[in-house]
């Protein structure tokens, strides 16, 4: 689920239920469980915040559950680890339940991890058993409920508009690292978007040469290039239905020269969005396959 927590800000949430046996052949399902959401998160949330959460069923002392694989491939952090043991979490310390202590090891975790337009960190860690009993003191769980407090803050010099569209399309594309990545604060060069009847493929070329281009081969090319004093700040899109599925029907792009490329053609689902002041577009992300799907702009500091 893409949870938005404000005006262009999301976060990936995965909840999970892995295999809970303790024999060998558990142990390697577990992994697998683990290995497979692993990948998915690499193909639908490449860029993005994530958190993961759920009963993992796994300790990291226990290494053939393969737990640390959201740390090693997603570059997440479980928070119990984070907040309670301060990056060792080796200790084999099972837990009771209720749990008398928090330096105990559930399988049961809340990994996060933050983007290049957004800071996410756990700051706040308890198991919170005690608060989940009936009149007469037993426990309605059979594991230590865990409570996690998270912090976000956008970063100061990416940002990225809503997203628009919906999520019908063959890959997940994010040009954000890639921004994120560079130590000048590229411009957009050259605009081009192609399309017919719709939208099929959107491409922004930076001024350090840096292209970007997303969608499939289909429909006419139009492109606009940006004088060295002209910012690409504004882009209208409208989506509609295609073949069956929502699609992006039309694009258009203004500069801060009010000059303007457009394709595709009007609907009556239309929206704008702008770039907040002293930023300019400079990125995509969203969803395509032979067309585009899904869409939202980054913003990137002037």
């Amino acid at each position: 689920m893409r949870m938005r927590i404000d005006e262009g800000i999301y976060i990936d949430v995965y909840n999970l239920q892995a295999d809970g046996g303790k024999q060998v052949d558990d142990s390697t399902a577990r992994s697998e469980n683990l290995i497979q959401l692993s990948e998915y998160i690499k193909t639908w949330s490449g860029g993005n915040a994530v958190m993961v959460f759920g009963g993992t069923n796994a300790l990291f002392s226990r290494l053939d559950d393969n737990v640390s694989i959201f740390d090693d491939q997603n570059g997440m952090s479980d928070a119990w680890s984070t907040v309670v043991r301060k990056g060792d979490s080796s200790a084999d310390a099972p837990c009771g339940n209720t749990s008398e202590a928090l330096m105990c090891e559930l399988g049961d975790k809340v990994f996060s991890r933050g983007s290049p337009l957004l800071i996410l960190e756990a700051n706040d860690f308890n198991y919170i058993g005690k608060a989940f009993s009936r009149r007469d003191g037993s426990l309605m769980s059979d594991r230590d409920p865990v409570q996690v407090s998270l912090t976000w803050t956008q970063r100061e010099t990416l940002r990225q508009s809503d997203i628009f569209g919906t999520s019908q399309g063959q890959e997940w594309f994010n040009d954000a690292p890639t921004l994120a990545a560079k130590g000048n604060r590229p411009k957009a060069a050259i605009i081009a978007f192609s399309g017919g009847n719709r939208l099929d493929k959107v491409s922004v070329t930076l001024d350090d040469t840096t292209s970007f281009e997303h969608g499939g081969g289909g429909g006419d090319m139009k492109d606009l290039t940006l004088e060295a004093d002209e910012y690409w700040t504004t882009i209208d899109l409208c989506q509609g239905e295609g073949e069956g599925k929502n699609r992006i029907f039309y694009a258009k792009a203004t500069t801060t020269k009010d000059r303007v490329l457009e394709v595709g053609k009007m609907t009556e689902k239309c929206d704008t969005y702008s770039a907040p002041t002293n930023f300019q577009i400079v990125g995509f992300a969203g969803q395509a396959g032979d067309e585009i799907d899904q869409l939202a702009v980054v913003y990137g500091l002037r």
